[in-house]
């Protein structure tokens, strides 16, 4: 601390970072028990809010795959499809 003050024993560390502790604030044992988060209790109020994100990501790509994919299930790709980018990614 500065012009000599001397710390403060309600602050974390204070002895120690102002050099009147000479080694670290032991790890208080049993002294910072965290209950359990109550996760079951909060279950039924939670809304599944990745479901319909994850649904869009999947039918955007399957839709892409429709538009890129030949009917003949002979051929990969549709006629005018680049099979080396087949997605136009490189369109420079």
């Amino acid at each position: 601390m500065d012009h000599g003050q001397k710390a403060r024993p309600d602050t974390f560390d204070a002895f120690f970072f102002s050099h009147q502790r000479p080694d670290y604030p032991p790890y208080p044992e049993n002294n910072l028990a965290v209950p359990l988060f109550p996760e079951q209790a909060l279950l039924n109020y939670l809304d599944n809010t990745w479901k319909d994100t994850a649904k869009a990501v999947f039918n955007n790509w399957l839709g892409k795959v429709y538009q890129i994919t030949n009917q003949d299930r002979r051929l990969p790709f549709m006629e005018g499809v680049d099979p080396k980018n087949p997605l136009n990614l490189h369109n420079y």
